[in-house]
């Protein structure tokens, strides 16, 4: 019998100006005192499963299985007059438009920031800024006994469980130590590793040549983007790896 055990949300937003025009961006109509702005909506669902969770214990204990997905990237991309992005008219379209990414309310002030703070920074440039919106949830799942059959709950039942306590449930984010964080170790990227060809959390590929911080169960990541989100998560993004926090 499996029941569940425990559910964590994570939210991660970055936000950055592209190095180069996003394709047929040029194409679309806009007025000179636009800004193109790209949002990329991405989602991470995780289960794992336990036997006999004891929750008393202070060590870690590891899953009996893990299933993770990486939900397709959903992109939406819109011109805005730059006072709109820079809040001189308090960014009210922008804060519509994460209310229908559904992005929580508490979430808005920081990303209308860091995206006015990005374009300021922009000057004259027209290269799209990028936001990305990260949300990953974690299902734990006890389970009463081994099931040889049955190791890891069914990818349709999965996305069931998943809709319905992420409609009813709200984050909450506990971060790894800083001394855990700065502890990371900066390895280069070369092509052909094993590594994902990609930044997971801001979804930009990996240059050759280029530091990047390795978590302790080896996953790669840009070290800006994995120090913002171990400031408010303490799981690897990807695998759940348990970091250090109080």
């Amino acid at each position: 019998m499996s029941t569940i055990s425990d559910v964590s949300y994570d939210f991660l937003f970055r936000v950055f100006q592209s190095r180069q025009p996003t394709k047929n961006l040029s194409k679309t109509p806009h007025r000179l005192d636009e800004f193109p702005i790209e949002f990329r909506i991405c989602e991470l669902q995780g289960v794992e499963n336990f036997i006999g969770i004891n929750h008393d214990d202070d060590e870690p204990q590891q899953p009996l299985s893990f299933f993770h997905t990486k939900l397709p990237t959903m992109t939406r991309t819109v011109w805005l007059p730059i006072r709109e992005i820079l809040l001189q008219e308090r960014g009210f379209c922008l804060s519509s438009l994460l209310s229908d990414m559904d992005v929580s309310e508490e979430e808005h002030e920081p990303i209308l920031q860091e995206i006015a703070s990005v374009a300021r920074l922009a000057g004259t440039s027209r290269f799209p800024i990028i936001v990305v919106l990260l949300q990953a949830t974690l299902v734990v799942v006890e389970q009463s006994e081994v099931d040889e059959t049955h190791e890891v709950i069914e990818s349709h039942e999965d996305d069931q469980v998943l809709d319905m306590i992420m409609r009813e449930s709200e984050s909450k984010s506990i971060p790894a130590t800083k001394s855990s964080i700065e502890a990371l170790e900066k390895v280069r990227f070369q092509h052909g590793s094993e590594s994902a060809g990609e930044c997971m959390i801001c979804m930009q590929e990996f240059q050759t040549g280029l530091e990047l911080a390795c978590m302790p169960c080896s996953h790669v990541y840009h070290e800006e983007c994995i120090v913002q989100w171990l400031e408010t998560s303490h799981f690897c993004p990807l695998c759940r790896y348990t970091m250090p926090h109080m």
